[in-house]
């Protein structure tokens, strides 16, 4: 699905999963804090960030991938994201 008119910024994905890294609850390899869950490909270079609707891949030179259902999932997971920074 392309950003429907929202679009997610590289550095807000990235200081919201370092916020669910250092504030959330490691389960089966998977970061939790709140509705958001992170997690890292086996060599780093790609991380991921969702809540079970929208899953954004920070992916290698800083390219992200967007994976969302509607434009209004989206905003309402990139409100997410910059709560957890907040």
């Amino acid at each position: 699905m392309d950003d429907q008119g929202c679009k997610v910024d590289v550095r807000l994905a990235l200081r919201a999963y370092q916020a669910v890294l250092d504030r959330g609850e490691r389960r089966d390899g998977v970061y939790h804090l709140g509705e958001l869950r992170a997690e890292t490909d086996f060599d780093g270079y790609t991380v991921t960030i969702g809540d079970g609707r929208v899953r954004v891949r920070v992916l290698f030179h800083s390219r992200v991938d967007v994976d969302a259902p509607s434009g209004k999932a989206l905003q309402d997971f990139v409100g997410r994201l910059e709560r957890a920074v907040a």
